[in-house]
């Protein structure tokens, strides 16, 4: 007996060793959608997305952390062209994480996501390390491996298919045919050697002027991490205008491989001389564009505490553009220009946004954008107008949600879009309307929301839909001390 009170002593003491200081996080995540397909009748109608991660931040004290987390999916198989043919399941993250009790170095190394004013959000598998000379210098260096994605490779062959043999009725006897049938082969190589996806960054920060904090950053991207390439021919053809019937130039969008990779480069500043004016911009340069392929800057006026102000421009070159409810375009070059009201009303706690944007696009024309939104904690809805180029766009919608018994709310939502291309002389329609009974059990942070989607638009016909979300958090289950 006595022996197994001290056996039982000494595995709890070296139990509260092991997670003093550590703090313990476990996420757990599940989208279930049954649904009927209307463009792509190949897929089975059902999509299962899992997420699964947990962390241990401070492991004893020590400054190190262990985060994890891996997604799996049904879908990666699904469609005609199998172009997201991947493995069902992925570590996504898996990295152990060191810092200093001063703060002034972090190391990182493993499967980890990293973004910066050169790149867009991406996994790597490297290695990481952060200095912080002082409060307001930073220096971020990462080198790695871009993570192994594959992607399909098709090419097309012949294979000979022997007819059955049809008998001719007037000379008594039998023909046999022959046809050539074309099919095609798919190979799945994956990104893995230094050579193909070897990827380097060097990014940081300066808060030495009065008021500016300015961000710095350089890549060098491998090819492979960008398989293709969108640029226009130098090749000039004709057009009509369908309105004004004039004779226009217009460009060639092609896809071309990138052979080389890329080298870029971009700074960011923000600026804040009063309290009442703020200014934020950044641009970046591409060797591939050969020149800059994306800037933004924004003036923001806050004449008073419920008030704010702002007016923005943003530039792309390159990139693909499914923001404006009419379809994915190939662009050489798209500018926006904009102004945006922000009203904060504390008391009755509402939040009023109205926005007007601009977007032109070389070689196309110029679309025009209103936008309002109201809202609280449990209403909210809007209306935006768009008018130009492509056509003429109402999109009004809004959303509902009402709690009680403290742990559930009944939520719903609603979308109505009409478009009228004016270059295709087509009009579309869209409806989703979307609502569920949603449980939230705040301490362990568990969400449960089953929800019924009706939507019907050109591609589907009144189709009823069920979705199920799961959400499971523990965030910090030890604390930090014991």
């Amino acid at each position: 007996m006595r022996t197994c009170i001290v056996a039982v002593f000494f595995f709890i003491t070296g139990l509260f060793l092991s997670v003093s200081g550590t703090a313990l996080t476990i996420y757990a995540g599940n989208d279930f959608y049954r649904y009927k397909d209307g463009i792509d009748s190949t897929k089975n109608g059902k999509d299962i997305l899992l997420d699964f991660g947990f962390g241990l931040e401070n492991i004893g004290g020590s400054g190190l952390s262990l985060i994890t987390d891996m997604k799996g999916a049904n879908v990666f198989h699904d469609g005609l062209s199998s172009l997201e043919l991947r493995s069902p399941y992925e570590l996504t993250t898996a990295y152990f994480d060191w810092r200093s009790q001063a703060g002034k170095l972090r190391f990182r190394l493993g499967r980890q996501q990293y973004t910066n004013l050169s790149v867009e959000t991406f996994d790597l598998d490297g290695f990481r390390a952060e200095i912080h000379p002082t409060e307001k210098v930073g220096i971020n260096a990462t080198i790695g491996m871009y993570v192994p994605t594959p992607y399909v490779e098709r090419t097309a062959y012949f294979e000979k298919e022997y007819l059955p043999p049809i008998k001719d009725t007037v000379a008594d006897t039998f023909i046999i045919k022959d046809t050539l049938k074309q099919k095609f082969r798919d190979k799945t190589p994956f990104l893995s050697t230094p050579a193909k996806s070897g990827i380097l960054l060097l990014d940081g920060s300066v808060a030495a002027i009065p008021f500016t904090t300015i961000t710095w950053a350089t890549a060098l991207v491998p090819k492979t991490f960008e398989k293709t390439t969108f640029l226009y021919d130098t090749t000039k053809v004709r057009r009509t205008d369908n309105v004004t019937y004039d004779s226009l130039a217009d460009s060639i969008g092609v896809t071309s491989l990138n052979e080389k990779g890329d080298f870029r480069m971009a700074l960011g500043a923000n600026i804040s001389p009063l309290s009442l004016l703020r200014l934020t911009g950044s641009g970046r340069f591409s060797i591939i564009q050969k020149g800059f392929d994306r800037f933004d800057g924004r003036i923001t006026v806050i004449p008073m505490e419920i008030l704010e102000l702002s007016a923005y421009i943003i530039g792309e070159k390159g990139r693909i553009d499914s923001t404006n409810y009419f379809s994915m375009m190939f662009h050489r070059q798209l500018t926006e220009f904009g102004l945006t009201l922000n009203a904060f009303f504390q008391d009755e706690n509402i939040f009023l946004q109205a926005d007007y944007h601009m977007i032109t696009i070389a070689d196309e024309g110029i679309d025009h954008f209103i936008s309002f939104d109201v809202s609280n904690p449990y209403l909210n809805g809007g209306v935006v107008l768009g008018a130009g180029f492509h056509g003429t766009t109402l999109r009004p919608y809004g959303g509902a949600k009402l709690p009680f018994l403290k742990i559930f709310s009944l939520e719903g939502s609603g979308e109505y879009c009409f478009v009228d291309e004016t270059d295709a002389d087509n009009i579309h329609h869209m409806v989703v309307l979307s609502g569920g009974l949603k449980t939230s059990i705040h301490p362990i942070g568990l969400t449960i929301f089953p929800r019924i989607e009706y939507i019907t638009n050109r591609y589907f016909t009144k189709d009823v839909r069920f979705l199920l979300t799961t959400t499971l958090l523990i965030n910090h289950f030890w604390g930090v001390e014991q």
